[in-house]
């Protein structure tokens, strides 16, 4: 099978790569590509449809995003086009040339009100990232009603900036850290969702999946879970309210997602086994 992974060098999108080598895949970057990788703007409408039209996929996997959640809020325009309008382009060029597409969406298409959210719940987002996911998925599906949607939440992997690894960073050097004890969200390993993206595929899945990890947790719990596996102080942790944090987006204070749909296709990590996994 003929794979075309967008945001090939980022979090998802390299774990992705190690995990369907048994599939031809061909990775996009937005910096410069690596050998046998395709150079794309995804601001740039055109250039997704010539990219499709040349690697001829039998599936898009569409991890590339603006998941910078303040920089959305100042820049409602720039979240649109990248997360929302590029994906409409993308589904609209699978389309066309007859290929299937999953689309990798976020937690944050929830208020979080509530938590625990199922693939049917009602969607209401709060910030301009969540809006501009959501539009994404409201565009993929409308080019591509039997696309694929998987909803995450907080990924994390070695070697990039994300809440697990600045935080061991910080522990390690000794330095006390502020961490929110009111948001409650899903750790997710970018190994792990790999997998999970990479079963739905094989299984020719259709709909909306949540694939995330297996753990609901606070970001507190999360820190101190950290701590614990590396051996490092948690008394340098100390709760706070997201309040204190002076965030421009209001973070939506639990979208945990009930992850028992996915399971069967593959039964996603709880946070201590992904954590193993990391560091593997």
């Amino acid at each position: 099978m003929k794979l075309l992974v967008t945001g090939a060098g980022g979090q998802f999108g390299s774990a992705f790569l190690a995990a369907a080598t048994r599939h031809q895949v061909v990775g996009t970057y937005h910096g410069q590509p690596s050998p046998g990788g395709i150079q794309l703007d995804l601001s740039q409408p055109d250039r997704i449809a010539e990219a499709v039209r040349a690697a001829r996929p039998d599936w898009i996997v569409h991890g590339a995003a603006w998941t910078d959640v303040d920089g959305c809020e100042r820049d409602p325009a720039k979240a649109h086009a990248v997360n929302a309008a590029a994906t409409g382009a993308l589904a609209a060029a699978a389309r066309v040339t007859g290929a299937r597409m999953c689309y990798v969406s976020t937690d944050y298409v929830f208020d979080g009100l509530r938590g625990n959210y199922r693939e049917e719940d009602a969607t209401g987002p709060i910030q301009e990232y969540g809006r501009s996911k959501l539009q994404g998925e409201q565009l993929a599906r409308s080019h591509l009603p039997d696309c694929v949607v998987a909803r995450t939440s907080a990924v994390f992997a070695a070697g990039k900036r994300n809440f697990v690894t600045w935080l061991q960073g910080e522990l390690r050097q000794g330095k006390a850290v502020r961490i929110v004890r009111d948001q409650r969200v899903n750790p997710t390993w970018a190994g792990d969702l790999a997998a999970q993206v990479l079963g739905l595929v094989e299984a020719d899945a259709t709909g909306t999946w949540h694939s995330a990890g297996a753990s609901a947790m606070s970001r507190l719990e999360a820190a101190q879970a950290i701590a614990k596996a590396e051996g490092l102080d948690s008394t340098l942790i100390t709760p706070v309210a997201s309040a204190d944090l002076g965030w421009l987006a209001k973070r939506p204070a639990d979208t945990t997602l009930d992850v028992r749909k996915v399971a069967k296709v593959r039964p996603p990590m709880r946070f201590e086994e992904a954590l193993r996994g990391m560091a593997a």
